[in-house]
């Protein structure tokens, strides 16, 4: 069968790849469960292979700490939608990296309070994947919960994001935040032109969750990490989204890891010259270096001698 005809520019690959997917999926749903006609056949099987199937790889947008504070500081109406969306995204980001219709759902129940009575942590099931989500609060994300907490709502939500709209269904639901997550986005935009962001119109809520990813991924965190705080379904998809990123940033990663085993291997080669014994010292070394790590150092700055000196236990 012959490819079919362009789809033209106004649709971007991604999404029709998205929608045929979908529509193959009823299809063969469709024949498995015999709704299909008597004998028809399954037309994705003739499209194997066709462009408009593949996937365009997308470089993800993402914001620097700096930029995600720009955006916090931005002033914004008291008490308007513009700022209840501003505290929302920074909120996401520094609670894991919420989606929108978690945050926009997110009630004062699923906000777990330490001795003293301030937001601690977040508990909550994740309204696409219905997964049990679980992230302590952070001072930022305690910040903006905190400036919310003596408002009171009788339907318990966090946000006035989803006011007027009826909730009381799944369906239901998904339209709503489907509808002010549009809203949302538009109004980022406009925080971005303010806060002097590069590419203002480059912004959606769902950049908190890329922008986290890339800050932990510069902050030394593996993709089974970043999966487990994404709270991906696979590890496959988290490395999907960090291939989105530019190269600069994976190849600073790629390179501090390379630091730490040079100066690991200097460390254990001079351990070996002096006769002491190697394999209780190459682990210590290993512990060590990874402390070193996640308390801030660069891989890439530590020297043979320094390396070696951590060995010294």
């Amino acid at each position: 069968m012959a490819a079919l005809s362009p789809h033209g520019d106004g649709l971007k690959q991604n999404y029709v790849r998205k929608v045929l997917t979908c529509v193959r999926t009823a299809c063969r749903q469709a024949i498995r469960v015999g709704e299909a006609p008597a004998g028809w056949a399954d037309p994705f099987e003739r499209l194997q292979g066709d462009p408009l199937l593949r996937t365009e790889r997308v470089e993800k947008g993402r914001l620097t700490h700096g930029e995600i504070a720009a955006l916090a500081a931005v002033r914004a109406e008291p008490g308007s939608m513009v700022e209840v969306v501003r505290d929302a995204f920074v909120l996401a980001f520094y609670a894991g990296g919420m989606r929108f219709g978690d945050a926009a759902l997110l009630r004062w129940a699923d906000v777990e309070r330490d001795a003293g009575g301030a937001p601690n942590r977040l508990v909550y099931r994740a309204e696409k994947t219905r997964k049990p989500t679980a992230v302590p609060a952070v001072p930022e994300a305690a910040e903006v919960l905190v400036r919310y907490d003596g408002l009171a709502r009788a339907d318990g939500f966090v946000f006035p994001l989803l006011d007027g709209y009826d909730l009381s269904t799944p369906a239901k639901r998904r339209q709503a935040v489907s509808a002010r997550n549009a809203y949302a986005n538009k109004a980022l935009k406009k925080l971005a032109r303010r806060a002097g962001l590069s590419d203002p119109d480059a912004l959606t809520f769902h950049v908190a969750r890329h922008s986290l990813a890339a800050y932990l991924l510069d902050a030394g965190l593996g993709a089974h990490a970043i999966k487990e705080v994404l709270r991906h379904s696979s590890v496959q998809v988290t490395e999907r989204d960090l291939g989105g990123f530019d190269r600069g940033l994976l190849d600073e990663a790629y390179r501090d890891a390379f630091g730490v085993v040079k100066a690991l291997t200097v460390a254990v080669s001079e351990e070996q010259t002096r006769g002491r014994p190697g394999a209780m010292s190459v682990a210590k070394g290993r512990r060590r270096a990874v402390r070193v790590t996640r308390r801030g150092e660069r891989p890439s700055e530590l020297t043979a001698s320094s390396a070696c000196d951590r060995c010294q236990v």
